[in-house]
């Protein structure tokens, strides 16, 4: 911009005074010629100043008439400094949901569960409303309790899903057994009263029932007193223990009574389930 206005001036002192017209439409085209400049890519533009009418004309190839004087306009200047950095815009709003990721692995194998299982029931009939028949003997002295039921020997008038639990390794047995106990004939003078103990054993099944092994922790006591003189007496008894077995087991319950008791208590029903875990 310094060079043209150089060579400006050095036109003016060479020429009488241009109209002030001429002098603004010059001054026009040299700042057209300077925007022209900076959009060619760093190209200096080359006019043709008509000295009588002061028009300019771009040269395309070749030079000036000797009636023009040749001008060179927009050289590119020196790169400006780098501009501040603008503040951060607002955030923008969340995207699409994205596609699911890879089934993940497979986790830890969980506890142990349950594995085999036994249930042996035995049921009244209204034919024989007190099966099993065996009475709970009373204890004088010494007497070892009474096997009222064992699983290999279900009653006839009972169900069974089978007459023992199958094992084929050490398994931890959880054992239940629900009995229900009734009065069937009662002393008319005076009330009576006494207790009922029973416990669970296991063994092989068919084998005989004094090679069966206690269950630890499944000795139960029921209150078997007459409420009132002839009133007879009914209840039930919920037995639970464990056992450690190894190999196919069966089951059985000894019961014996204590005490002034009713004179003739017998088992009326009873249901026994035993779960193997792990």
């Amino acid at each position: 911009m310094n060079q043209i206005r150089t060579t400006l001036k050095s036109i003016r002192k060479k020429q009488s005074l241009l109209p002030s017209s001429i002098v603004i439409a010059l001054a026009l085209v040299v700042v057209s010629g300077n925007l022209s400049a900076s959009q060619s890519s760093g190209t200096s533009i080359t006019t043709c100043y008509n000295k009588t009418t002061g028009d300019l004309r771009y040269l395309v190839k070749g030079k000036c008439k000797s009636s023009e004087r040749t001008l060179s306009i927009g050289k590119p200047g020196v790169q400006g400094a780098r501009g501040a950095t603008g503040a951060q815009g607002p955030t923008g709003s969340p995207g699409p949901t994205g596609a699911p990721g890879p089934t993940g692995s497979p986790g830890p194998s969980g506890a142990p569960g349950y594995s085999s299982g036994l249930s042996v029931s035995d049921i009244s009939s209204e034919i024989q409303p007190y099966r099993p028949t065996v009475e709970i003997p009373e204890s004088v002295g010494f007497i070892l309790p009474v096997v009222i039921f064992r699983t290999d020997d279900v009653s006839t008038y009972g169900a069974s899903s089978s007459d023992r639990l199958a094992l084929t390794s050490s398994k931890l047995v959880q054992v239940a057994a629900k009995l229900n106990f009734v009065q069937v004939s009662g002393n008319d003078a005076a009330l009576e009263s006494g207790l009922l103990m029973c416990n669970m054993f296991s063994g092989s099944p068919g084998a005989n029932i004094s090679g069966y092994t206690y269950v630890i922790g499944s000795d139960t006591y029921l209150d078997i007193s007459e409420k009132s003189i002839d009133s007879g007496f009914s209840g039930t008894m919920h037995i639970n223990g464990w056992v450690q077995a190894s190999s196919d087991t069966a089951f059985a319950v000894k019961c014996i009574r204590f005490g002034d008791s009713p004179s003739d208590v017998r088992m009326n029903t009873y249901t026994l389930n035993a779960i193997a875990i792990g």
